[in-house]
């Protein structure tokens, strides 16, 4: 991804665990019942699938080829049409895997 959406990509991981953390958390009583001192689930969870989301929407496909040989599609700002949110489903089914792994194990 390019530089600015780097930037882009930063503020919003940073921002939004910190509103979910201080202002979701407090206003809906079920998050209260949830032992998550560390707040983890905010940090980890929250952030990394948002960071995977944007991932997605930001791949460029010129710097993609540096990291991957397999042909791919490019991120959904860059995509053409018929296939410009192929990578964001692949995110999307990759974070989806992951928080079934940890609810499993």
């Amino acid at each position: 991804m390019q530089g600015w959406a780097a930037i882009v990509m930063g503020v919003l991981s940073g921002s939004l665990p910190w509103l979910s953390m201080m202002v979701l958390h407090k206003r809906y009583r079920f998050l209260q019942y949830v032992d998550d001192t560390l707040g983890v689930i905010h940090t980890h969870a929250l952030a990394g699938v948002l960071g995977g989301i944007l991932t997605g929407l930001f791949a460029q496909p010129t710097l993609k080829r540096y990291f991957s040989p397999i042909k791919g599609s490019p991120g959904s700002i860059y995509g053409g049409p018929g296939t410009s949110h192929d990578q964001v489903g692949r995110q999307i089914v990759g974070a989806l895997f992951v928080i079934g792994w940890n609810v499993v194990v």
